[in-house]
This record gives structure tokens, C-alpha cells and sequence, in this order.
């Protein structure tokens, strides 16, 4: 709600699990959520288990379909794509798009948290799964979809919703990246492979003026690099995962 009084903030998005969202759904559109994303890396029952440890995927699509008829669109379902453990689940994936207003996102495997599950070969490019996706789909490109990520739309002919590819690994969108990262911490980062960070939540605590925060936030923007360095390793960031920093 406070988010929401703020003056020029005109869309606010939520990225879950969707393991508890059904019974916040209400209160969360109530203090104006206006759209959600789900993370969503398998349909089958088992492989979500081994991959979230929590939950039960009946609930995870229970949330999905609420969203759907809440009116918290658009709906993206965020999927990364490991080769071996999911990729024989692109056109179940694909399939949801056809069948539901949804809009999937396949993500390529990145080298972030733990990296004794990563491997490069165990990257599935954007490429690799739109030609197979093509195989049985019609693939139209399409209008941007809200949200201003960087994901490249295409709607399934005859089709309810469309397939959308994150290409950080194989065609890094560095150029057109408009986002900055608010770590767990509270610190500020031009991205999320860049290491530099601005104590955010320190400056609110020490009472900074709104001029001293506005030069943060500029700051940060300008310290953006030209490009990510995934190629590189995670370096002195490997114990940290997605959510801590900002992903």
C-alpha cells in the first residue's frame, strides 16, 4: 500500500513460488499488487520436489489459475532450463501457452548460487528451444509484453499465450538492460553479476536527504558495466543465491 502511494509507481509485480500465494492473493491484489510471475522449473510432481524441497505442485498451479481469474495479468512463468533434469518439459511448457492466457519464459542456466550444479553444458540456449517449440507451434512474433524485461515474445498461433526467451548466456541483452538490484541487504548494484553495491539501507537509516538518495540511485545507474561477466565465473559471490541479490 505504501508502494502504492508512491507518485509515479504505476505497476507493481511480485515474483513467487506461488507455494502460498492462493491464501494471499486477496490481501496482496487488496494493497495493489497488479500483476505475478511464478517460478516454475518442472510440471512434474517429483523433479519439483528435488528442486524446491518445499510445497506441492497441485497448489503451485492452483495459485497460477487464481492469478489468471484475479486479473493479475500478465501471468509469466519463469522456467529455467537445465539440460538432463527439464528440457524434455519445453513443450509441456509450450503447451500451457497454448492452452492458458500464460506467458512462458524459458531462462538460460546461469552460473549463480551454488555452482557445483552448474555446468555450461547443461545450458539449453534460447535458440536450441525455440526450434524444437517451432517443430509443433506456429510462432508469431509479438507485441512487448508488460513489464519491461528482456525477454523476446512470440504468441502460438491459434494459441491463448506466448513463449518468451531470456538469453543471458548465449545473447547477453546488456545494452537495452534497464534494471538496477536492491540486494536482501539493502544494497544497490548496477547488476547482479557487478559486485560494486551502495548501502541503500544504510542511507535511509543515517537519514540521508532526498538529493544524497536521488545520487545513489544515480549513482549506481551510471556504474552500470557494459556487460555482465557470467563467462567469468561467480567469483566471491558463489555462496550467495538469486534472491540475495536482487534476482
Amino acid at each position: 500500500r505504501y508502494i502504492r502511494d508512491i507518485d509515479g509507481i504505476d505497476d507493481i509485480s511480485l515474483t513467487t513460488n506461488g507455494v502460498l500465494f492462493a491464501d494471499m492473493a486477496a490481501d496482496l491484489q487488496g494493497a495493489g499488487l497488479d500483476r505475478v510471475n511464478f517460478s516454475l522449473d518442472s510440471l512434474v510432481e517429483e523433479k519439483y520436489g528435488y528442486i524446491t524441497r518445499v510445497g506441492k505442485l497441485s497448489k503451485v498451479m492452483k495459485s497460477i489459475d487464481l492469478a489468471l481469474a484475479m486479473g493479475l495479468e500478465p501471468v509469466k512463468i519463469n522456467t529455467v532450463l537445465i539440460r538432463g533434469f527439464n528440457d524434455n518439459e519445453i513443450l509441456d511448457f509450450a503447451q500451457l501457452a497454448y492452452t492458458r492466457p500464460l506467458h512462458i519464459r524459458f531462462i538460460e542456466f546461469m552460473p549463480i548460487g551454488d555452482l557445483q550444479f552448474w555446468n555450461r553444458d547443461n545450458i539449453v540456449t534460447s535458440e536450441e528451444t525455440r526450434r524444437l517449440i517451432k517443430k509443433k507451434y506456429h510462432l508469431v512474433e509479438g507485441r512487448k509484453i508488460k513489464g519491461n524485461g528482456p525477454a523476446k515474445y512470440y504468441y502460438l498461433e491459434g494459441g491463448k499465450g506466448s513463449v518468451g526467451f531470456i538469453s543471458p548466456m548465449s545473447n547477453h541483452f546488456c545494452a537495452e538492460c534497464n534494471r538496477i538490484r536492491m540486494t536482501a541487504e539493502g544494497k544497490l548494484r548496477g547488476c547482479l553479476y557487478d559486485r560494486k553495491e551502495s548501502d541503500l539501507k544504510l542511507a535511509l537509516e543515517n537519514r540521508f536527504s532526498d538529493e544524497q538518495l536521488r545520487q545513489i540511485f544515480l549513482d549506481t545507474i551510471n556504474s552500470k558495466p557494459e556487460r555482465h561477466q557470467m563467462d567469468k565465473g561467480w567469483g566471491a559471490d558463489n555462496h550467495r543465491k538469486m534472491y540475495q541479490i536482487g534476482g
